[in-house]
C-alpha cells in the first residue's frame, strides 16, 4: 500500500506543480512543501539526481531566508551580535567522549551550517521589529516557528523542542523559543544569534488561528476565507489533541498547508513527533538522506542541547569518570507508589545486560582500583536503598567492585527551575553510561537514550523478568495518531495504520508502550495478516511463515477452546542464564528475522501444549484431528553425533512447516535444558504413541496422496512415517529435496521421524521452493550454528562437567578430535595433528615473537577413544614448544575406549563436543559427525586431518555439517511442475557443494559474491562479479565429452615453504593488507589454476599449442628474458596481473624457479614441466595480428587470425604500438578469444599502462584501493624458497632497533662515483628517523643499535660509507653496524648471481628506511615488497636524496606518444591522459619518461581537470612559465654563480617536525614551494618601524601573496641573515646591499586605483604605464581602497602585469582577507586542506561603522 501511495504521489508530481502562479492542492514532492519565497531559489535543483535534489532544495530554501529585496522597507540595520558566552561542554567537545557516540552525516553538517547562517541573517533583519510585525499584517523577511513550553514534565518539553527544531529545519523556518529558564540550563546553539525571543518581544498569545480552523477553511491554496489571510497559525500536538491536528505532521497536504504562514506557534506539545515525519511520504526521503542511521534525536539533541557551564559543573560532580564501566538506572513510578518488582529486575538486568562475566570465567584478576559505577535516578528513596544493598550479590558473582551514586533529591515532581536542573543532571549522567536501564514509557529515559546513543534496556513490570532491549535510540511517539486517515485535499488518500503495518522497516510499534497502539494493531482480521502477496519477495516469505506459525493453536472461531493450563516450571539452566554461547571465539549472531520467527515458534509451542497435550495419545490413535500439526522425532540406533544432526534437521523441518516439534528421547532432560520456555519438547509422560500406526512415506507417495483428491484409504491417514538414513531409498528423500514431495505432507497432522541419522539441511537448500526462505532466515548460511545454540543448551550437570575440562585461562585453545572408523590405530593422524597445529594454530616462530607474557600458555584438548593417540600427541608437543617458544598444556577425558550409546557415554561425548566447540582452532577427522557437531556449535571452520602421513590438514568449506547420504541421482519428476535433477542443481548451485572431506556428500557453502546476472549489480560489485565469473568459468568444459580422459589429481605441493608458513610478510614494518575483493579474486584464481592444470595436462598442452584445437582454458605463457633479475620479476608480476584480469592461467618457463621461490598455487604448478617446452617459433606476433584486423568482429578469414598463439615483446626496444594490448581498450579486447598469449621478451613493469586503460582502471581501483598492485601481488607470487629464506635470514639483522637499507647502482660507467657516498650519509641523517644526540631523552639502551645493510657491486662504496658511519655515531649518539654480502663485483644472470641479488632485495625490503639509486629495478623490487616509500639518491653531490612518489615501480619504457585510435569507441592520447589523471604520474626518479609541458599546453590540459585539481594545476603552470623567454637563448655567461647557502642546523635536523602540534603540508603546497623559483615579476617587502611580531606577520602574508601571484619575494631587511636561514636553496631573498630602491618611484595603489588602471580597457593615463606600484597596509594610516588589492577580485587583478609590487608599510596579518576574496578560497582548500595555516585565524570582526 505504501509503495502504491508513493508511486501515485510521484505520478501526480509530473502534472500538478506548485508555485506562486499555481496553487495546486496536491503536494507530491518535498519542494511543493516549501514557501513561495523559496521556489525561485531551488529551481536549479530539478536536474539533479533524487537524493542530491532533496538536499539542494532544502539548502536553497534555507539560503533564501533573510535576503530582503533591495527596496524592502522593513529591513533593519545590522545589530551587533550578542556577546559570546563561555560554553565549556562545547569547547571541550564532550559529546565525542560518549561511549556510543555516532557521527553526523556530511549532508546534515552542511544543512546545519546553512541553518545557523540563516538564523544570524534573520536576527539582523527582523528581530528589532518582530513584535510589531507579529501583531500587524506586515510580513517579516523570514518565516518563524515559535515554541512555548507546555505544562508537562521536563522530558516531554525537550522531546517537543527537538521535534520542533526538525520541523523548523525542514520548513526553512527560524526557531525561536519563549523559555526563560533556557540560558540557565543550556548554551546558545546558534553562535552569532539567539534562540530566545528578543527580550523586548512579548508576542500576543491571543493572536492567530488554530490549525483546525485553518484546515477546516481549506486554507493553503486558493481560498477567499478571511481566516486564510492570517500570518499566525497555532499548533497543539499533545496526548489529548484530536486526530486531524496531526495532519500538520504526517499528511503531505496537512504539512504543506502552512508553508506560506509567517509565524507557526507550538502552543501545547508534549510529544516526540519525528516518527510522524517519517510516515509523511513527502518528508521521508529527505529524512533518509539527512539521517542515514535513523538517529534524528541523537544528532539534533547534540547540536541544540548543550549544557551550560553551571549545569556541566553539576553533571561532572555526579559523573564517575574514573569508573571502568558505567551503568545507568532510571526508575519512574507513574502512580507515585513504590513497586518492589523494579528493584529485583534492576539487579537481574545488570547481571544479564551489564557485560560482566561470572567470576569463574574471568581470565585475569581485577586491576587495582578498577570498579564499575552504578548511577540511579529515581524520586523514590526505597529504590535507592534496595538497589544499593543488592549490589553485594553482584560483587560476589562477578568479582568486580561496584560503587553506587545518585543525586540527593526531595522526591517531589515539580516543574520549576531547580527541579528542571536536577532532572537535566540525571539525564546527562545517565546518557554517558555504557549500559542504560530505564523504565518503560518514560520520556526521562528517552532523553538519556537519545543523547547518549545507547540502546536502552526497559525494566519489565513483572517481577523476575529482568529487562528487555529497546528497538533503537529514538524516543517513542506516545500519542501516535494510529487511526488518522490523510484524505482531505490529498493527491492520494491513505491511512497511517496501513503505512505502519506495511512499512515496518522504518516505523515500528514501540515495544515499551504496549497499550492502545499494540492493541489496535492486533485487532486486524486474520485475512489481512495473511495477505502477504503485496510484499517484496523476501518479506513475503517471512510473512507467510509467521502467518502459518501464528495460525497454529487457534480454534476455528479464533478463540481458545480450553482454559490454558499452568506452564511447567522450568529447571535452572546456568548455561543459558550466563549466555555462555556469546563467549565463543567464533560466535555468529542470528538475523533479526530468525529471532522473530523463533519467538513466534515458542509462542506456538506453548499454545499447542495447552490445546492438545492432554489428549495427544487419543488423537494420535484415532481419526480425530488435533488443533496443531506435529513432527515427532525418535532417535535412531546410531551415534550421539548422528542423533543430534538428525534432530537439528528435524527442528528446521518443523519450523518451515509450522509444526510442533516433540521428541521421544528419555535421556534428554539429563543432557539438555528445555528449549521452549513455558512448554516442553518431550512427549507428555503419559503419551505412548503406537509405533505401528501410519504408512511409510513411500507408500503414501506411491498412492499419489497429497496432490489431488484421492479415494485411496492410505491418503486418509493422520500419521506418515519418514525414514532418512544412509540406507534409505532415493525416493524417500523427495520429502526433503523435491517441491511436490515436501508439499505432499502439508495436511498430515503427525509426521514421524522414525529412522534418521543424517543432516539433511543441504537437501532443503536444493529444494527451489525452500531455498529462498532459508536465504532470508540464515543470510550467512549457518542454520546448524544458529539452531543448535537455541535447541541444544547443556543442562547444569553437563555444564559442570564441561567447565571442569574447559581451560578458560588459556590464551589460545586448540581442539583435536581423532576418529578411527575401522577401530585400529593409524599413526599418520598423530604426525598430521602436530603438523596442522604448527601451520594452522596461529603461532609465530620463536624468533619472531617479541616476548611471551608470564603465565601465558596454549591449551590443547584432545578427544579420541584410542589412548595411543593421546600419548603420541602429548609427547610430540615438545617440538612445538621449541619452535614457538610457547607453553602448551594438554588435556582430555579419561574414557574406557568403548563406543556405546547409553546415557553415560552420550554424556561423555557431549562434554567432548562442547569443549572442542570452544576452541580457537579446531582439527577433526574427516567424515566424523562428532567433529561436525563441534564445528557447527562453535562456528569455527574445521581443519580436516589428512589420511596420508605428512600432509597435515586441509580446511573445510564452512561450518555446516556434511549430508553424507546425499541423494545425488534423485530426479524430482512425479507430479512436479518442472522435472529436476538434483545432481545438475548442485553442479550449478553456489549454495550447495560436494563436501571436501566426503566426496559423495553435500554441504552448504557460506555466501560468496554472486557470479551470475552481474548486470543488475552496482558498478563496483558488477566488475568483481564479472571477473570472478570469468575465473569460475575456466576449466569447466561445456559437455562431458570435451573433457580429456580422467586424470589423477594434480599432486599437492610437498615442498616445505617456511617463509609462507611463518607468514613472514606480515612482520614487515610497512605491510599493507589486501582488500577483501582481491582476496576473493585470488582464491578463485587459485582454484581456476588447479582445475585447468588437471583438465589440460602438460602433455595435452603440447598437442594444443601448435594445432587448431583449443584447450579447455586460456593461458598466458611467460618466458624469462636475458635481462637482469629485477627486470624479470617486474615483468612477471605485470604478467600475473594481466593473467588475472583476462582470466588466463599463468605458466612460466623459468628453470631455476623452484630453487628461488615456493609454488604460489596450492595443488597446482606455475612451472611448465621440463618435458614440455612449447615451440617458440609458433604463433603470430601481436603487430601482425593487429594489422590484419583480427579480434572480435575482425577479418577472421585471414590465416593470422586463425592462430591459437599470439606472441608479445614488451621491453625498452618494443615499438610503442605493441603496447596497445595493454593501454587501449580495443587492443586488450582483441585477444580475448586467443587460447595462448606468450610474453617472449619483457623487462618492463607495465601495470601503469593498465591504469591508463579506461576499461581496466575501474576494476583496478576495486582490487587495489590503495594503488599498491606490486606490493600485494608480489607477496602472493614471490615467496622465497626454504634455501633462499635461510640465506636471507642469515643476512637480516633482526636484533637491530632500526634497519636502514642502502642500494647503490652504477648504471653505465660501472665505475666508482664518490657523490653517491656523501649523499647516502646525508640521506641517512635527514631521512633515517634519527634524532640528533642533544634531542634524545636517553642514550642507547644496552645493546641497542641501528643496522645498515648495503647492496652494491663496487666495494669502494662499502668502505666509504662504513668509514662515514663514525661521524654519524657522534652526531646521533647511536651505534651503527654495517652489513653486506661478499660479492665478486660482476653483474651476471646465472643462478648464483640471481640468488645473491634476491638476498639483497629481500633484506633491503625489511628495512624501516630504504635508500636506493634512481631508475634501479633492484630498488623497485625492494620498495614494492616493503610497502614503504623509497628515498632516491640524488645524482648531484650534496643534494642528499628525495622521496619517491609511492611504492609502485616505474614503467620505464612508457609509450608516451601512443594514441588509442584504431577501432576504438573514443580515440585518446596517453600523453593527454597522464596529464589529466590522478592515478598515473611521471616518475620523479626518471624525469625523461614524459616531457615537461610548456605553459600553453599546461593551461589547456588544466581546463579538463576537476575544479579541485584545476586550481593548483593553473598555479603551477604560471610558476613554470616565468623566465622562459619566447626565443631560447643561452643563459648569460657573465653572471657569477649564486653563492652556496650557509649551514642551517635547524633545517638539517628537521626541528619543526619535533613540535607537539606540527601539521604536514599538503602535497599541492609542497609542489608550489618547489616550483617557486626566481621569476620575472617581483614583490618587494620593506621592513616597517613596528614591532618584531608585526614585521613577521606581514612578511608571511607577503610570501603567500607572491606565491598566488607567481612573483619573486625580495626583502629589504639588513638583519635577516643574522636571524634566519635562507629559505630558497640556491638563491636569496635579500636585496643586494648595493640595491637601494627609491621611495620616489611608482605611484601608490590609491592613485593607481583612482586612475582606473589595469581594469582591462585601454587607458592613456601616464600613471598606468608604471612598472612599480606601492602598497600601504597599515592599520593606523590606510585608505580603504588599498585593501581592494587583496580582498577584491578586480583589485587583485589590476596588478597582474606590474613588474614590481612594493609593500612599504604593513603591520597586519593579511591572509584572512585573502579568504574573503571569492577567487582564492577554493584554491586554499586544496593547498591547506586542514586549514592549519595562518589564514584560518579569521578573528577580526568588522564593525558596521567601518
Amino acid at each position: 500500500m505504501s509503495h502504491f501511495i508513493i508511486l501515485m504521489l510521484i505520478a501526480c508530481s509530473l502534472t500538478l506543480p506548485i508555485g506562486r502562479g499555481s496553487d495546486s492542492p496536491y503536494p507530491t514532492e518535498f519542494r511543493h512543501t516549501l514557501s513561495y519565497l523559496s521556489q525561485e531559489n531551488i529551481r536549479h535543483c530539478t536536474s539533479r539526481p533524487p537524493t542530491e535534489r532533496l538536499v539542494c532544495e532544502l539548502e536553497g530554501a534555507i539560503d533564501a531566508q533573510g535576503h530582503p529585496a533591495t527596496n524592502a522597507k522593513n529591513a533593519n540595520p545590522h545589530q551587533p551580535p550578542p556577546a559570546k558566552e563561555s560554553c565549556k561542554f562545547r569547547e571541550d567537545n564532550i559529546y565525542t567522549l560518549y561511549p556510543h557516540s555516532m557521527p553526523q552525516s556530511p549532508v546534515l553538517n552542511r544543512v546545519l551550517e546553512k541553518y545557523v547562517a540563516m538564523h544570524r541573517r534573520c536576527r539582523d533583519i527582523d528581530f528589532a521589529s518582530l513584535d510589531d510585525v507579529y501583531t500587524s499584517s506586515r510580513r517579516p523577511i523570514c518565516r518563524y516557528l515559535i515554541w512555548r513550553p507546555s505544562g508537562y514534565g521536563f522530558g516531554n518539553r525537550l522531546l517537543a523542542l527537538i521535534s520542533s527544531f526538525l520541523y523548523a529545519v525542514m520548513s526553512a523556518r527560524v526557531l525561536l523559543i519563549d523559555y526563560p529558564e533556557w540560558d540557565h540550563l543550556f548554551c546558545e546553539p546558534f553562535l552569532g544569534s539567539s534562540i530566545q525571543l528578543p527580550a523586548q518581544t512579548k508576542l500576543n498569545q491571543v493572536l492567530g488561528e488554530w490549525y483546525i480552523q485553518f484546515r477546516d477553511a481549506r486554507c493553503g491554496f486558493n481560498s477567499s476565507n478571511k481566516i486564510c489571510n492570517t500570518t499566525v497559525v497555532n499548533l497543539r500536538l499533545d496526548h489529548v489533541t484530536g486526530l486531524s491536528e496531526y495532519e500538520s505532521v504526517a499528511c503531505p497536504m496537512g504539512y504543506s498547508r502552512v508553508r506560506n504562514i509567517e509565524f507557526l506557534t507550538m502552543r501545547e506539545c508534549n510529544q516526540y513527533l519525528v516518527p510522524g515525519f517519517y510516515l509523511n511520504p513527502v518528508l521521508s526521503p529527505l529524512l533518509e538522506v539527512l539521517f542515514p542511521q535513523r538517529n534524528a534525536f541523537h544528532l539534533l539533541s547534540r547540536f541544540l542541547l548543550v549544557p551550560s557551564d553551571a549545569m556541566w559543573a553539576s553533571i561532572r560532580s555526579s559523573l564517575d569518570i574514573k569508573a571502568s564501566r558505567r551503568v545507568g538506572v532510571q526508575i519512574r513510578e507513574f502512580v507515585g507508589r513504590y513497586t518492589n518488582a523494579y528493584d529485583k529486575n534492576v539487579i537481574e538486568c545488570i547481571k544479564k545486560k551489564g557485560g560482566f562475566l561470572p567470576k569463574k570465567f574471568r581470565k585475569r584478576r581485577v586491576h587495582s582500583g578498577e570498579y564499575c559505577g552504578v548511577y540511579v535516578a529515581t524520586l523514590v528513596r526505597r529504590h535507592l536503598e534496595a538497589v544499593n544493598s543488592s549490589l553485594k550479590a553482584l560483587v560476589e558473582e562477578t568479582g568486580k567492585e561496584f560503587r553506587f551514586n545518585h543525586q540527593r533529591l526531595d522526591g517531589r515532581e515539580v516543574h520549576d527551575r531547580k527541579h528542571e536542573a536536577e532532572a537535566l543532571v540525571d539525564m546527562w549522567v545517565l546518557s554517558m553510561s555504557n549500559v542504560l536501564v530505564t523504565s518503560q514509557d518514560s520520556s526521562f529515559g528517552y532523553i538519556a537514550t537519545g543523547v547518549g546513543g545507547v540502546v536502552p534496556n526497559f525494566l519489565d513490570m513483572v517481577e523476575g523478568k529482568g529487562c528487555f532491549m529497546g528497538l533503537g535510540v529514538e524516543p517513542c511517539f506516545h500519542a501516535a495518531p494510529k487511526n488518522l486517515r490523510c484524505a482531505q485535499d490529498e493527491a492520494v488518500a491513505f491511512s497511517l495504520q496501513e503505512i505502519v503495518e506495511k512499512n515496518t522497516s522504518i516505523v515500528k510499534v514501540c515495544n515499551d508502550r504496549p497499550r492502545e497502539y499494540r492493541y489496535t494493531l492486533s485487532s486486524f482480521s486474520q485475512e489481512k495478516i495473511l495477505h502477504c502477496s503485496t510484499l517484496p519477495p523476501s518479506e513475503r516469505l517471512i510473512c507467510e511463515l509467521e502467518g502459518a506459525i501464528d495460525a497454529q493453536g487457534l480454534a476455528s472461531n479464533g478463540k481458545d477452546a480450553k482454559t490454558p493450563r499452568p506452564p511447567p516450571a522450568n529447571r535452572s539452566c546456568k548455561f543459558r542464564e550466563d549466555n555462555l554461547y556469546s563467549l565463543y571465539p567464533h560466535s555468529m549472531p542470528p538475523s533479526p528475522v530468525l529471532n522473530r520467527v523463533l519467538e513466534k515458534y515458542v509462542a506456538m509451542h506453548r499454545r499447542c501444549r495447552d490445546k492438545d497435550f492432554a489428549s495427544l495419545d487419543d488423537v494420535y490413535t484415532s481419526s480425530r484431528r488435533p488443533t496443531c500439526q506435529y513432527l515427532i522425532y525418535k532417535p535412531a540406533v546410531c551415534g550421539f553425533g548422528n542423533r543430534m544432526l538428525a534432530l537439528l534437521s528435524s527442528f528446521l523441518y518443523a519450523i518451515m512447516s509450522a509444526r510442533v516439534l516433540l521428541i521421544d528421547y528419555p535421556e534428554w532432560d539429563d543432557l539438555f535444558c528445555e528449549p521452549f520456555l513455558g512448554s516442553s519438547i518431550q512427549l507428555p509422560a503419559q503419551t505412548k504413541l503406537n509405533q505401528e500406526l501410519g504408512p511409510w512415506y513411500l507408500q503414501f507417495r506411491d498412492a499419489r496422496c497429497g496432490a489431488a483428491p484421492n479415494s485411496n484409504k492410505i491418503c486418509n491417514t493422520t500419521v506418515v512415517n519418514l525414514r532418512l538414513d544412509h540406507t534409505s531409498r532415493l525416493r524417500e528423500y523427495e520429502s526433503v529435496a523435491c517441491p511436490m514431495g515436501y508439499a505432499r505432507l502439508r495436511n498430515i497432522e503427525f509426521v514421524t521421524m522414525r529412522l534418521c541419522n543424517q543432516y539433511f539441511v543441504p537437501g532443503f537448500y536444493v529444494n527451489p521452493v525452500l531455498s529462498p526462505l532459508l536465504e532470508v532466515l540464515f543470510p550467512q548460511r549457518n542454520p546448524f550454528h544458529l539452531l543448535s545454540r537455541f535447541l541444544l543448551v547443556p543442562s547444569d550437570q553437563r555444564w559442570a562437567s564441561i567447565s571442569s575440562y574447559l581451560d578458560i585461562r588459556a590464551s589460545r585453545r586448540v581442539g583435536i578430535q581423532v576418529r578411527e572408523f575401522g577401530g585400529s590405530y593409524t599413526k599418520a593422524y598423530d604426525k598430521n595433528a602436530i603438523e596442522c597445529i604448527k601451520k594452522k594454530g596461529g603461532f609465530l616462530p620463536k624468533r619472531f615473537r617479541k616476548r611471551v607474557h608470564s603465565g601465558e600458555y596454549c591449551s590443547i584438548y584432545m578427544a579420541t577413544l584410542l589412548s595411543r593417540h593421546l600419548e603420541a600427541v602429548n609427547s610430540s608437543l615438545q617440538v612445538l614448544v621449541e619452535e614457538t617458544g610457547k607453553e602448551f598444556r594438554f588435556n582430555h577425558q579419561k574414557l574406557d575406549g568403548r563406543e556405546v550409546h547409553d546415557k553415560e557415554h552420550q554424556a561423555e561425548a557431549l562434554v567432548d563436543m562442547w569443549v572442542l566447540s570452544m576452541s580457537n582452532v579446531l582439527m577433526t577427522s574427516q567424515d566424523s559427525t562428532f567433529g561436525y557437531m563441534a564445528t557447527g556449535l562453535g562456528g569455527v571452520v574445521p581443519n580436516f586431518l589428512d589420511k596420508e602421513e605428512g600432509k597435515g590438514c586441509f580446511m573445510g568449506l564452512g561450518v555446516e555439517p556434511c549430508f553424507h547420504a546425499a541423494p545425488r541421482s534423485l530426479l524430482c519428476v512425479q507430479e512436479e511442475p518442472v522435472a529436476l535433477s538434483l545432481h545438475n542443481l548442485v553442479e550449478k548451485s553456489s549454495k550447495v557443494k560436494t563436501c571436501n572431506d566426503r566426496p559423495v556428500g553435500w554441504t552448504v557453502l557460506p555466501p560468496n559474491e554472486k557470479t551470475l546476472h552481474c548486470t543488475s549489480l552496482p558498478p563496483t560489485e558488477r566488475l568483481l562479479c564479472e571477473l570472478e565469473g570469468a575465473l569460475d568459468a575456466q576449466g569447466r568444459p561445456a559437455t562431458a565429452k570435451e573433457l580429456n580422459p580422467p586424470l589423477p589429481p594434480f599432486p599437492s605441493n610437498k615442498k616445505s615453504c617456511k617463509f609462507r608458513r611463518h607468514n613472514v610478510y606480515a612482520l614487515y614494518p610497512y605491510s599493507m593488507p589486501p582488500s577483501p575483493a582481491l582476496n576473493g579474486v585470488l582464491e578463485k584464481y587459485d582454484a581456476m589454476h588447479r582445475r585447468c592444470r588437471e583438465v589440460d595436462s602438460d602433455a595435452s598442452l603440447n598437442r594444443f599449442y601448435p594445432s587448431s584445437r583449443r584447450p579447455t582454458c586460456q593461458y598466458l605463457i611467460w618466458r624469462q628474458s636475458r635481462y637482469g633479475f629485477g627486470n624479470r620479476l617486474l615483468s612477471l608480476i605485470s604478467s600475473f596481473l594481466y593473467a588475472i584480469m583476462s582470466a588466463r592461467v599463468l605458466l612460466i618457463e623459468y628453470p631455476n624457479w623452484d630453487d628461488l621461490f615456493c609454488e604460489p598455487f596450492s595443488g597446482s604448478s606455475i612451472q611448465l614441466q621440463a618435458a614440455t617446452r612449447l615451440n617458440q617459433l609458433l604463433g603470430e606476433s601481436y603487430v601482425r595480428f593487429r594489422d590484419e584486423g583480427c579480434g572480435p568482429g575482425g577479418k577472421s578469414q585471414n590465416s593470422p587470425c586463425n592462430t591459437t598463439v599470439v606472441n608479445f615483446m614488451l621491453d625498452h626496444t618494443t615499438p610503442e604500438r605493441d603496447y596497445e594490448a595493454i593501454t587501449c581498450p580495443m587492443g586488450f579486447a582483441r585477444l580475448r578469444e586467443t587460447p595462448f598469449i606468450t610474453i617472449r621478451r619483457s623487462n618492463q613493469y607495465f601495470v601503469p599502462g593498465f591504469y591508463l586503460n579506461p576499461v581496466l582502471s575501474p576494476l583496478l581501483d576495486v582490487l587495489f584501493p590503495q594503488r599498491n598492485a606490486f606490493h600485494l601481488l608480489s607477496r602472493f607470487m614471490l615467496t622465497p624458497s626454504d634455501g633462499m629464506w635461510s640465506s636471507i635470514s642469515s643476512q637480516l639483522d633482526v636484533h637491530a632497533s632500526r634497519r636502514i637499507g642502502v642500494q647503490v647502482r652504477e648504471f653505465r660507467t660501472r665505475r666508482y662515483l664518490s657523490e653517491y657516498d656523501g649523499n647516502v650519509i646525508q640521506c641517512i641523517k635527514k631521512k633515517g628517523g634519527l634524532l640528533p644526540k642533544k634531542f634524545r631523552k636517553h642514550g642507547d639502551r644496552g645493546g641497542e643499535y641501528v643496522g645498515v645493510y648495503m647492496a652494491t657491486l663496487i666495494k669502494r662504496h662499502l668502505k666509504e660509507v662504513n668509514s662515514s658511519m663514525r661521524v654519524l655515531e657522534k652526531e646521533a649518539g647511536r651505534k651503527f653496524r654495517l652489513k653486506f654480502q661478499r660479492l665478486d663485483g660482476r653483474e651476471e644472470h646465472d643462478f648464483r648471481h640471481q640468488a645473491e641479488a634476491m638476498v639483497d632485495m629481500w633484506v633491503l625490503s625489511m628495512s624501516h628506511v630504504l635508500v636506493t639509486s634512481q631508475e634501479s629495478t633492484f630498488g623497485y623490487i625492494a620498495a614494492g615488497l616493503s610497502g614503504g616509500f623509497p628515498y632516491f639518491i640524488d645524482k648531484e653531490a650534496g643534494k642528499g636524496c628525495f622521496m619517491g612518489l609511492g611504492v609502485e615501480p616505474c614503467f620505464h619504457a612508457a609509450p608516451k606518444n601512443l594514441s588509442c585510435v584504431r577501432e576504438e569507441a573514443a580515440a585518446f592520447s596517453l600523453q593527454d591522459l597522464v596529464k589529466t589523471t590522478s592515478k598515473v604520474k611521471v616518475c620523479n626518479d626518471r624525469q625523461h619518461t614524459l616531457p615537461d609541458p610548456a605553459q600553453e599546453k599546461a593551461l589547456q590540459y588544466c581546463e579538463a581537470l576537476s575544479p579541485t585539481e584545476r586550481l593548483p594545476c593553473e598555479l603551477e603552470a604560471a610558476l613554470d612559465a616565468q623566465c622562459r623567454p619566447a626565443i631560447t637563448k643561452e643563459p648569460n655567461s657573465s653572471l657569477p654563480p649564486m653563492p652556496s647557502n650557509k649551514s642551517c642546523k635547524f633545517r638539517e635536523d628537521n626541528i619543526y617536525s619535533l613540535y607537539p602540534y606540527s601539521a604536514a603540508p599538503s602535497p599541492e603546497l609542497n609542489r608550489m614551494l618547489e616550483k617557486h623559483r626566481p621569476t620575472c615579476r617581483y614583490l618587494i617587502w620593506s621592513q616597517s618601524r613596528f614591532g618584531f611580531g608585526n614585521r613577521l606577520l606581514p612578511l608571511i602574508s607577503s610570501f603567500l601573496y607572491n606565491i598566488l601571484s607567481a612573483r619573486v619575494l625580495l626583502i629589504d631587511c639588513p638583519q635577516r641573515d643574522d636571524l634566519f636561514c635562507e629559505p630558497f636553496l640556491g638563491s636569496t631573498t635579500q636585496l643586494s646591499a648595493r640595491t637601494k630602491l627609491s621611495t620616489q618611484l611608482g605611484p601608490w595603489y590609491a592613485q593607481f586605483h583612482q586612475a582606473r588602471c589595469g581594469s582591462g580597457a585601454p587607458n592613456n593615463n601616464g600613471i598606468c604605464n608604471t612598472t612599480v606600484v606601492n602598497l600601504v597596509l597599515d592599520i593606523h594610516n590606510i585608505s580603504m581602497s588599498d585593501y581592494e588589492s587583496i580582498a577584491c577580485p578586480m583589485g587583485y587583478a589590476t596588478l597582474t602585469n606590474i613588474a614590481f609590487v612594493t609593500i612599504r608599510k604593513c603591520n597586519q596579518y593579511l591572509a584572512p582577507i585573502f579568504y574573503l576574496n571569492p577567487v582564492f578560497p577554493p584554491l586554499f582548500d586544496v593547498l591547506f586542506p586542514e586549514r592549519n595555516q595562518k589564514p584560518i585565524s579569521l578573528t577580526v570582526k568588522i564593525s558596521p561603522s567601518t
